[in-house]
């Protein structure tokens, strides 16, 4: 399958997904006051918005997260190939709340931001279905300050030192970083879980370092991701009943 047609999938399962859960009050009333001090922050640039409720939780593709083109925010930001987040209207467009809070200016009130964020993740009924669906739990990241709910980096060539650096980008940026192997990375993508899995068994890396890596179970091929999303698509809606 070719990558894009790949990436395509997943964004179309994600989004059918996050659609379909349902949102309790508690974590709907944490997400507009995100929106609500970034609106404040911004007001001098940006006309800030609530996304509709059904909808705000959204998937990307890396070609939308052009922070700098479109929204003038000058921070380095890697490109994920797929990603799950939260997001408001910025003049328009849906802009992931992990890029504004990256980005602010004024680096005064970051504790408090980081509240509000972590707030809405101990009510986001997506982040709680998402982390069982991959075999995660609150302690698996540390990711205080997370771009996306879920990050996930598509292989489909490149040396390993490449794929690396593509592990380590879904989980920085990322609450749950998967890795996902197309049919050509597969036995490359095997080959660096096992290498990663062997630092941390000899305990070259600190628990705060291993933080950052991804574990094995983080690593799926693309009939495994496409299996795992198929068949919980309609996990929101059994949940709504």
């Amino acid at each position: 399958m070719k990558t894009q047609d790949l990436q395509q999938q997943i964004i179309d399962y994600l989004n059918e997904l996050t659609k379909s859960i349902s949102k309790t009050d508690a974590e709907l009333n944490a997400y507009y006051e995100i929106v609500e001090i970034i609106s404040e922050h911004y007001s001098k640039k940006y006309k800030i918005m609530a996304c509709n409720k059904d909808k705000y939780v959204f998937a990307f593709s890396e070609s939308q997260l052009l922070y700098k083109k479109y929204y003038g925010i000058d921070i380095y930001a890697p490109r994920i190939d797929v990603g799950v987040t939260p997001t408001v209207l910025m003049n328009g467009r849906k802009v992931p709340i992990g890029v504004l809070l990256t980005s602010r200016a004024d680096g005064s009130n970051k504790s408090e931001w980081q509240e509000y964020l972590e707030n809405f993740y101990d009510h986001s009924a997506v982040w709680d279905i998402l982390k069982n669906m991959f075999g995660y739990d609150d302690s698996s990241n540390d990711n205080k300050n997370p771009v996306y709910i879920l990050g996930i980096e598509i292989e489909s060539s490149g040396s390993v030192k490449y794929l690396m650096g593509d592990f380590m980008n879904a989980t920085i940026l990322s609450k749950i970083g998967i890795v996902v192997s197309n049919d050509r990375a597969v036995e490359k993508v095997k080959m660096l879980t096992k290498y990663i899995a062997q630092i941390e068994e000899n305990r070259k890396l600190n628990n705060k370092q291993a933080s950052f890596f991804i574990h094995p179970k983080k690593a799926f091929t693309s009939d495994e991701i496409l299996e795992i999303l198929s068949a919980n698509e309609t996990i929101g809606l059994k949940q709504c009943t």
